[in-house]
């Protein structure tokens, strides 16, 4: 016998006896009402009566305090709410509700549902339920067994724990392992020698797992075997060694720590560090004190990061050093330390650290001040934010964070608004935009009825006060046409707000001399929505103005009702071919089915421009209708639009478009333009056909990677607005 088979029998012989008698106490989970008197009489578990009872048969059992839920549960007919029913009676669980929760574990049951009937089992103190565990660690379902074992090692009972020493003696090496690591992982000592004598005999997956169990169990005599593997193992298997390390704790284990902290790859310094944290007693932080003086400058970082995570005296002293340190990274975590503890007395510091040192230190430092709350640190920040300077916007954001800073943030902010400058006015506007007071809607409106260049920010954050004093500057605004681009900016705006009232303006706008207000009025109008708006936009597609046409197109695909669809269908065929494009694409969007038949019509025409339509929108259609065009395009008599629809079908996929494309490269009829696309497309997709193909793909394959395009045509969009005379 091995060493680890006579180390799991000598455990397994002294839980055995225990293993036997938990289960004649278990009662059948199939026993039905009018059974359990002869269940009663049989021996079975029997929660009413008395021993005259059992002898006379004449007195009644008590009601159970559980009756009404039993009741309950066998009826649920949904997993979650047998397994809130079976959580309810965990408290009070006796055999009755145990063999009623054992039921739900079986193997007839949902998974779900039997993972919280075995939490339940867990949870529940009758005897019976760790003999209900017992048979489920040889359900077929390892998953099963595996909960099973978990909810044995959390009854911290003897008797429970017994059952997983025997399964770790006589299961197969999954099994075993899966043992011994639910009795790590419940801290239990007693496995830690099992553990250790595994290790070399798992593969790297299990070997972590038993290393985390050791970790959980806190036995002290692991601590070697764990400092080998955190010396010697993987990189995944040295960190799961110094997690468990720390989880242990104790001399020994920080002492092998602080050797990994010292010695340790650049990747392990900040895991040792914390782990020594973890620990936290006197020796722990004395050795990470100790190795702030350490040469390299990646080991004192990390002892310092541990260290802030801790309290006391000493670690305070350390922190006050690590705010006159010339290192950016000690002053961030001095600063964080005392941001947490809530510690004033440094606020005098940290102030005259955010006024003079580099913006990534006074940024760090801002925002401990934030942390640190108080009185003294909110009016450090508003004197911060106050004046002009690179950390002003940072100081006046971490301001109105402050449970206590709103009112100062709002002051701040006011004035820098109304100021119109500093390098702050832009954060100030957009918290005024935030702050739905009073005082901060008027001064929004302040700035966009006096213009400058915070007029556009601030016309944008009265969208988001969205009163009726907001919205009637919107209004105004939109109808001023001394600031072209402003005004253009309140009609979008107005569109964004989804108030119908504001319709008048954007249909005014659609008639008026400015082709640019025209353009950015019909597009508003799409986003507001309504008949009205439909109707109009629908009206401008028809206009003579070839760019105001194309934004009606765009803005009919945007609105996506049927009657846009509609008009949208008929500006598919437009004469126009950017119209038509724009139609088509938009159509595609709100209307595949119809997009799919315009463009099939369009395969059929004369005008190459029309075919190149069609292929381009192709990818946008439902899958079968895209292949089905497409297999025709690519074979189009104008090379162009053939490779064009070669490398849309390579987009749409299937095991069709990939013989289609295969074909084509094969076919020594195939113009040389759609076999070098041909190629390219196979080599994109790959596979199998992709391999048999390889000789021809590095034959063909176009290394331009080129885009092609029908000459005289282009298929692009645009901006959304054009400017005034761009046609």
């Amino acid at each position: 016998m091995s060493a680890l088979g006579w180390k799991i029998s000598t455990f397994a012989a002294l839980g055995t006896a225990a293993f036997l008698a938990i289960h004649p106490l278990r009662a059948r989970a199939d026993v039905k009402p009018d059974e359990r008197g002869a269940s009663a009489s049989r021996g079975a578990s029997h929660s009413g009566g008395g021993l005259l009872a059992v002898f006379t048969g004449e007195a009644e059992a008590a009601p159970s305090p559980n009756a009404a839920l039993l009741a309950r549960l066998r009826a649920a007919r949904s997993p979650s709410v047998a397994c809130d029913l079976m959580s309810e009676m965990e408290l009070t669980a006796d055999e009755e509700v145990t063999a009623a929760v054992a039921k739900n574990a079986s193997p007839e049951h949902p998974m779900g549902l039997r993972e919280c009937a075995i939490v339940v089992l867990g949870s529940v103190t009758t005897p019976s339920s760790k003999s209900w565990l017992s048979e489920l660690l040889n359900d077929k379902n390892r998953e099963i067994r595996v909960h099973a074992m978990v909810a044995l090692a959390a009854k911290d009972d003897s008797d429970a724990r017994a059952i997983l020493f025997e399964a770790a003696a006589s299961g197969d090496a999954q099994t075993r392992v899966d043992a011994l690591v639910a009795l790590g992982n419940a801290h239990v000592k007693e496995a830690t020698p099992l553990l250790i004598a595994t290790l070399p005999t798992v593969d790297s997956a299990q070997r972590r797992r038993v290393i985390e169990a050791l970790g959980q169990a806190r036995d002290p005599s692991a601590v070697a075997a764990l400092g080998l593997e955190a010396r010697e193992g993987s990189s995944t298997l040295r960190t799961a060694a110094i997690d468990a390390l720390g989880e242990i704790g104790g001399d020994a284990a920080a002492r092998v720590l602080s050797d990994v902290l010292q010695n340790g790859a650049r990747d392990e310094l900040s895991n040792a560090a914390d782990a020594l944290a973890k620990i936290g007693d006197t020796t722990a932080r004395r050795l990470l004190t100790t190795a702030l003086d350490d040469g390299r400058l990646d080991v004192t970082h990390a002892a310092m990061h541990a260290l802030a995570s801790l309290e006391g005296d000493e670690v305070r002293e350390v922190m006050l050093r690590g705010l006159t340190s010339k290192d950016e990274k000690l002053v961030a975590d001095a600063s964080s330390y005392f941001g947490e503890h809530k510690d004033e007395s440094v606020v005098p510091s940290l102030v005259a650290m955010a006024q003079g040192s580099s913006l990534t230190v006074a940024t760090q430092v801002i925002s401990a001040l934030a942390s640190l709350g108080g009185d003294a640190a909110r009016d450090a920040l508003v004197g911060i934010a106050g004046e002009s300077g690179p950390t002003q916007a940072a100081a006046l954001t971490q301001l109105s964070t402050m449970s206590n800073g709103a009112d100062a943030a709002r002051e701040v902010a006011i004035r820098l608004a109304r100021q119109r400058g500093g390098s702050a006015a832009d954060t100030a506007v957009s918290l005024l935009a935030e702050d739905g007071s009073t005082a901060a809607r008027d001064t929004l409106v302040e700035i966009v009825r006096g213009g400058g260049t915070l007029a556009s920010s601030a016309l944008t954050a009265l969208v988001r006060h969205g009163d009726p004093t907001s919205l009637a500057t919107l209004r105004d605004v939109a109808k001023d046409d001394r600031n072209p681009s402003l005004r253009a900016e309140a009609l979008t705006a107005l569109g964004e707000t989804g108030d119908p009232k504001t319709s008048d303006v954007l249909l005014a706008a659609t008639r008026d001399s400015n082709p640019n207000v025209r353009r950015t009025a019909i597009d508003a109008l799409a986003r507001l929505g309504g008949r009205d708006a439909e109707r109009v936009v629908a009206a401008s597609a028809t206009s003579t103005d070839v760019s105001e046409r194309r934004t009606a197109v765009r803005a009919l695909g945007r609105m996506g009702t049927a009657q846009a669809s509609t008009e949208l269908e008929a500006l598919a065929k437009d004469k126009d071919p950017g119209v038509a494009r724009s139609a088509l694409n938009a159509l595609a969007s709100s209307s595949p089915q119809k997009a799919a038949v315009v463009a099939e019509e369009n395969m059929r025409s004369g005008d190459v421009r029309a075919r190149s339509a069609a292929v381009a929108v192709a990818s946008s259609l439902e899958p079968d209708a895209a292949r089905r065009l497409l297999t025709t395009a690519v074979r189009d008599p104008e090379e162009r639009v053939a490779a064009e629809a070669v490398g849309v079908l390579a987009q749409v996929g299937g095991d069709a478009a990939t013989r289609t494309i295969a074909g084509l490269l094969a076919n020594s009829q195939t113009p040389d333009d759609v076999k070098r696309a041909a190629a390219t497309a196979l080599d994109d997709m790959g596979g199998d056909v992709a391999r048999i193909n390889a000789a021809l793909i590095a034959k063909y394959k176009d290394s331009t990677n080129g885009e092609t395009q029908i000459e005289g045509e282009s298929h692009g969009e645009g901006s959304e607005y054009e400017s005034e005379g761009g046609e």
